[in-house]
């Protein structure tokens, strides 16, 4: 299907791997994926059953860099995650920076801080004990995306995207109308309840137009929230 379309990206969500996959499988799954006929390559971020393969992710981030179709790089070590990059897009002619594209590390499982619970029986979204990006992988996007404006004398219009859902996706689907939503919503949105301010911080900076995710495996749907779709 994707050949089919021949996209200028592919970005894929997570997920990739799991407890199903061996080893020997994973290097036959690479080489599928350098199958994908796209203009700049493949990207990608982790996903929560990445890990279940039995490797840990630093070692599969160094098995993805070694194939030259592979985007994604190894973000700053002094964060949370493995898999925190920016991407910048150039223009067609010269080496202005048009767009931009932000993978962030959405981790696993999380149900508590600091030792306290934060899934209540009446909770904000589904009650799931996804896990997502800390406070200091949202700020090293905040504090790059004053330095990435500053550098091109513009705020550059980019996309970011993750595995697991932020508990924003959840007024889509309660307002359909007046987010224009559509797609089909077919299964519960399996995100975090501790709002760790992602969505504000993007919102605020007013350069992602788009935030996309995996992790949920029927729902199609889509709509637009404070500027961002």
């Amino acid at each position: 299907k994707i050949n089919d379309l021949k996209p200028d990206i592919v970005i894929l969500g997570g997920d990739i791997v799991d407890e199903r996959t061996s080893k020997e499988d994973m290097n036959e799954i690479f080489k599928e994926l350098g199958q994908i006929n796209s203009t700049y390559g493949v990207y990608y971020v982790f996903g929560n059953h990445d890990k279940e393969v039995g490797l840990s992710e630093s070692d599969q981030q160094d098995i993805y860099e070694q194939y030259e179709y592979c985007i994604s790089k190894r973000g700053p070590e002094n964060i949370h995650g493995v898999c925190n990059y920016m991407l910048p897009i150039k223009a067609s002619e010269g080496d202005k920076i048009k767009f931009n594209v932000w993978g962030m590390d959405s981790h696993r499982y999380n149900s508590t801080v600091n030792g306290h619970k934060t899934i209540l029986p009446n909770h904000f979204c589904t009650g799931d004990d996804a896990d997502h990006c800390r406070p200091d992988q949202i700020m090293w996007y905040y504090n790059t995306s004053v330095e990435l404006e500053k550098y091109c004398g513009e705020k550059v219009p980019s996309i970011m995207y993750f595995h697991q859902p932020i508990p924003e996706f959840n007024l889509i689907t309660r307002n359909p109308e007046e987010t224009g939503m559509d797609g089909e919503h077919r299964e519960k949105i399996c995100g975090t309840e501790l709002n760790f301010g992602l969505f504000a911080f993007a919102a605020t900076r007013n350069d992602v137009k788009g935030i996309y995710c995996g992790h949920d495996h029927v729902n199609t749907f889509s709509g637009t929230y404070a500027g961002i779709h």
